[in-house]
């Protein structure tokens, strides 16, 4: 029997015996039972007194970081041994990474902070990667037969990304295999396990054997227990006997999952498991003979999760989605649901991709009846219907991306004037109350970009209502624009063709109404300066379309108005010119602690357009434009082509900026006004009334974040020849580091709005508040609501309070918002009731018909997002 012995010895036995195991720096071919030993001895000459000095300084300066201070926050953390292990790694700079198919959430990091960070995993051949071992000691003997070798003190055995970690190990030549002993730990890309009892490590079947362990699945929530774990790198398998599985940190564990056995493949995105029973705590609450889940992002069929939720008055609502994994490129959902208020329906939603570059989705939802809707129909005499929408989206793109075609297709029955009104339905396009039917494309190159689209609408009223006007479809409209510069020039032509149609507008179906309309619009601008912040520029544009509109008399008469014409005209041209002038400079000076930035930003602009009657032209997309800041400096009056108005007028604007000492804007105001040479004389109606002013009212900003947990935002439109406020919206937010969130918003528009029961015009006077406030670690309650002072009445309020922890979250919500009856001319409320109940990282139970269930937006109107200054 021989021994040797080597203190600190950092890289000990690369071997191979009669199996073919192969050493470091020995390569043995012979298959007898001798074995080669190569050992070495590392020295290192670095002064030890330096190192310690550096990791001290990391140290510190790791512990002075955000992060750091967020980890002490929680008071569990100084508590647990192992977070020194978190501060370690960081010093280490060992970034840690969460796994990818099941991250921890941000806001959980705090409970996890034990679990070791995931690996990509290298491919390898278990077969001939060396296994090296390094250890404090090693020695060999000889027992009997039986050619060992035992290695004391910090015992690494590597091979490939794998290591097996422990005080002592023993190799047996005869059982080919490295036995650990007492405390044992193996370290793997994505997972962990750990034992007292120690490790079996059998080298020719490439095992792995554990008793009595504890594993972690390396940056993730995932964790647990098994009598028997073990792992095959041939095979790629893992087998837990009598194993626990759990979401929750290990430290607690409010819920479990026990089953007698787990077998994963890792050629395989899904593992199975027997006898599986859900306890909360340490009560049986779910029991299943076999599960399959997946371990990877891999899809598989399976019940998504259920919403459930109560409307006063009305009974429960529920939601239950069945996914479907129908082939690697189609999947679909399908829902069976139940509405207090309307009854049974169900929905499809089938998602494709047949082509790389070909994607989108088909959904349809069918109300079998409708109770509210049918008993409508009952009291007007007509027999009870089925209620269905329809939506198709299709995407394709060609030529690497520069040719993109989408469809965009939704349709309901075809006398359902109501559905959209009636039942919420999300992304759905919808252009003056009438649902969307278009095929668009477009071609984008260096210079020029083409654009088509066919569009038809599905009319959401009664098409002998009259005060309902349908819109003009486009069958199509083909647009074309190219650019380019030369010297201190640019250039760009605007072109467009467009065939507006309208059908059914009297009884007669086929009587199919067109319109043509053909504009050119080329324009020249010259850069006299573009330097140092400031620009100087002059440019121009000429205008000419022309208008083929002699079906306008195949329209009622009530058109005449709506479409803002005065005569009817066979055919029209319109040509216009436009000159413009534009001069912008940017002054900057230091301010307060000669370390923040503050700008000034004045900015001028001429345009002159002249006048020319356009009284005898159809408005087919053209509407009124809602006045900004930025809008002032615009030559278009009007949104759209048919009605180009007459301006002679110089903007006069500035915006000033406060930047931080790292150019962080923390302060913008900005303000316009426009002073007219000329009065506007083009009407978009020929009953409107022109505000002839010598200019116009002023238009005003301003967003702020003074300090880091308070930001507000204000806009106001000031007629000052009338002295009246036009409009007005201001919004402030408060937030602070423990998540205290206070906002309120107030918005008012002069006679913006129309009084329920008059239908007169009346101010639009809103405010509006929200809070989420946090009770303690686990407990927050949150809520908000928004009132009319006008008219007196909640457009919305929602409360619910929330625990969360880092193993489950339970939430009790509220939320009653208007609900407008349209034959009665009132107000209405809906109210909801729901629970959502959550297990992290096994399944939700959602809240139905509660916006947002986790914090302060409601069914009308998101939370407050006020604008961020450095987007």
């Amino acid at each position: 029997m021989s021994k040797l012995h080597y203190a600190k010895l950092a890289l000990a036995v690369a071997a191979a015996i009669s199996a073919g195991i192969t050493y470091a720096q020995e390569d043995v071919s012979k298959k007898d039972s001798s074995y080669n030993i190569t050992t070495k001895k590392i020295v290192s000459n670095e002064d030890p007194s330096l190192k310690l000095m550096e990791f001290s300084k990391k140290t510190i300066d790791t512990m002075n970081t955000e992060t750091s201070k967020e980890f002490m926050r929680n008071e569990t953390v100084l508590n647990v041994s192992t977070f020194p292990m978190k501060l370690l790694q960081k010093v280490s700079k060992t970034n840690w990474k969460p796994n990818p198919s099941r991250p921890i959430a941000k806001r959980d990091m705090a409970c996890y902070f034990e679990v070791p960070s995931y690996r990509e995993p290298k491919s390898y051949d278990v077969n001939t990667t060396p296994i090296n071992i390094e250890a404090d000691d090693v020695e060999g003997k000889i027992v009997g037969k039986d050619e060992m070798l035992v290695y004391k003190g910090n015992v690494i055995v590597t091979q490939g990304d794998k290591q097996i970690i422990s005080d002592k190990a023993e190799y047996s030549s005869i059982s080919k295999s490295i036995k650990t002993i007492g405390s044992t730990l193996l370290s793997a890309p994505e997972y962990t396990v750990t034992t007292t009892d120690g490790a079996d490590y059998n080298m020719e079947k490439k095992t792995v054997k554990f008793s009595n362990s504890k594993y972690v699945m390396n940056g993730s929530v995932y964790n647990g227990t098994a009598d028997e774990f073990e792992s095959n790198d041939a095979d790629g398998t893992k087998i837990l006997k009598v194993a626990t599985l759990s979401a929750c940190p290990i430290s607690k564990q409010s819920w479990h999952i026990y089953s007698s056995s787990i077998e994963i493949d890792r050629d395989s995105s899904f593992g199975s498991s027997w006898n599986d029973v859900l306890f909360l705590g340490k009560v049986p609450v779910f029991y299943t003979p076999y599960a399959n889940f997946p371990i990877t992002n891999k899809r598989r069929s399976g019940l998504l999760p259920i919403e459930i939720g109560y409307t006063s008055g009305k009974g429960l609502s529920y939601e239950l989605p069945i996914y479907l994994n129908l082939a690697t490129n189609y999947d679909a959902t399908v829902t069976p649901s139940h509405d207090a208020k309307r009854g049974d329906y169900y929905t499809l939603q089938l998602r494709d991709m047949p082509f790389k570059n070909l994607n989108g989705q088909i959904e349809g939802t069918v109300y079998t009846n409708d109770k509210k809707y049918n008993q409508t129909r009952k009291e007007e005499g007509k027999s009870s219907v089925k209620r269905f929408l329809l939506r198709i989206e299709q995407n394709l793109s060609l030529l690497e991306n520069d040719l993109n075609v989408k469809l965009d297709y939704s349709k309901v029955r075809n006398d359902d004037y109501t559905y959209l009104s009636d039942i919420s339905q999300e992304d759905v396009a919808i252009t003056d109350s009438s649902l969307v039917q278009s095929l668009s494309s477009n071609y984008i190159q260096d210079k020029f970009d083409i654009r088509a689209e066919i569009r038809r609408y599905q009319n959401m009223f009664s098409v002998y209502s009259v005060s309902s006007y349908k819109p003009f479809a486009l069958e199509p409209q083909i647009s074309l624009s190219g650019y380019d510069t030369y010297g201190p020039f640019s250039f760009r032509l605007d072109t467009e063709v467009t065939k507006f149609t309208l059908d059914k507008v009297r009884d007669d179906r086929s009587n199919k109404l067109q319109f043509l309309r053909t504009h050119a619009e080329p324009s020249v601008q010259y850069h006299i300066y573009d330097g140092y912040g400031t620009i100087l520029q002059i440019g121009g544009r000429y205008f000419i379309t022309h208008y083929d509109q002699s079906d306008l008399s195949g329209l009622p008469e009530r058109y005449q108005t709506r479409l803002g014409y005065m005569n009817h005209e066979d055919s029209i041209t319109r040509s216009l010119y436009h000159i413009e002038a534009k001069a912008k400079t940017t002054l900057e000076r230091k301010i307060l602690d000669m370390r923040h930035t503050q700008t000034l930003e004045p900015e001028l602009k001429y345009n002159y357009i002249p006048y020319k009657n356009q009284d005898n032209i159809a408005l087919f997309d053209t509407t009124s434009r809602y006045d900004d800041y930025y809008t002032l400096f615009s030559y278009r009056k009007y949104a759209g082509l048919d009605r180009i108005a007459n301006v002679n007028a110089v903007t006069a604007g500035f915006t000033t900026r406060i930047l931080d000492p790292h150019d962080k804007e923390k302060f913008r105001f900005s303000i316009a006004q426009a002073f007219n040479f000329e009065d506007n004389k083009v009407k978009l109606y020929q009953t409107q009334n022109l505000r002839n002013e010598p200019h116009t009212p002023i238009e005003a900003s301003m967003d702020a974040q003074p300090v880091e947990q308070i930001r507000f935002h204000i806009a106001s439109q000031y007629d000052p020849d009338k002295d009246v406020l036009r409009n007005f919206n201001t919004t402030i937010n408060f937030k602070n580091q423990d998540n205290l969130t206070l906002g309120t918003s107030y918005r008012y528009y002069r006679l913006g709005n129309y009084h329920v029961s008059k239908l007169t015009p009346v101010d639009v006077r809103q405010i509006g508040f929200d809070m989420s406030v946090p009770l303690s670690h686990d407990y927050k309650i949150f809520g908000a609501v928004y009132r009319d002072l006008e008219q007196k009445y909640n457009i919305d309020k929602k409360i619910g309070i929330k625990y969360e922890d880092c193993c489950f979250a339970i939430s009790l919500l509220y939320e009653s918002y208007m609900a407008m009856d349209w034959k009665n001319l009132v107000h209405n409320q809906d109210k909801f009731f729901g629970i959502q109940f959550e297990f992290k990282g096994l399944y939700t139970v959602k809240a139905k018909g509660i916006s947002d269930p986790n914090g302060t937006g409601t069914h009308y109107l998101p939370s407050l997002d006020l604008t961020n200054l450095n987007q």
